[in-house]
């Protein structure tokens, strides 16, 4: 028998300069990214507006590519409907999408989960109509897409001499909402949130921020302006 150790995960097609960056990044410590941007050998993108974002990762998906978009949880999570619409409860300006749908096993009154590859996370993940609605970090987790689009919400913003800032007002995370913590275990958890979301691309990810200051700090690490639609 043969023992092998693993000291690592190959996600982000084993670009381990882009995955280096998103951690040096999240804990106070951002850096502009290495020669693995300049050469092309991961697509990370950060954008000024959902709607920009969005329509290229439909463009990209039109050309067999997988895709979805994700959020960190700024913005409440509405059960289904009784027709099984859902809600746009992820709202940016006039851009509004709902999120993934909810589980029955989450709602209220809660119902039996379904199996597996009728889980409406499995759907969301593989069904190309689900493509405009937003995964959050539950129904992100151990999932992987060719690319991901990835919104930065207003629970953790970077503000100028300061460093990252959590705000757990501007969160809507009930499992994080019921606790008590301190600040620096709160910009934890946000930073590891984010970190997961951040991760969940294999040829690329796409950034975008609700907060300005963010956005053009972001930006500035990549030494351009956010990017429009191509």
């Amino acid at each position: 028998m043969t023992e092998v150790s693993l000291t690592a995960q190959f996600r982000c097609s084993g670009c381990g300069g882009y995955l280096g960056w998103v951690d040096a990044l999240l804990p106070d410590s951002p850096a502009a990214p290495g020669p693995w941007y300049g050469a092309g050998e991961y697509d990370l993108r950060i954008f000024d507006r959902p709607e920009a974002m969005e329509g290229d990762l439909i463009r990209l998906a039109r050309s067999e590519s997988s895709a979805r978009i994700v959020a960190g949880f700024c913005w409440p999570w509405s059960d289904p409907l009784k027709d099984d619409s859902l809600l746009p409860d992820v709202k940016i300006r006039a851009w509004k999408r709902p999120w993934n749908e909810k589980p029955p096993e989450q709602r209220k009154p809660p119902k039996p989960a379904p199996r597996a590859d009728r889980h409406p996370y499995t759907r969301w993940a593989t069904e190309p109509e689900r493509i405009r609605e937003i995964g959050c970090i539950y129904s992100a987790q151990g999932l992987e897409f060719d690319y991901c689009g990835v919104i930065l919400g207003p629970d953790l913003v970077w503000r100028s001499g300061k460093g990252w800032f959590a705000d757990k007002t501007r969160s809507a995370g009930p499992a994080l909402l019921r606790r008590k913590l301190s600040d620096d275990r709160l910009g934890a958890l946000l930073q590891h949130t984010y970190r997961v979301l951040l991760t969940r691309g294999i040829k690329g990810t796409f950034v975008y921020s609700t907060d300005e200051e963010t956005r053009e700090f972001v930006a500035g690490l990549l030494g351009a302006r956010p990017t429009a639609p191509i």
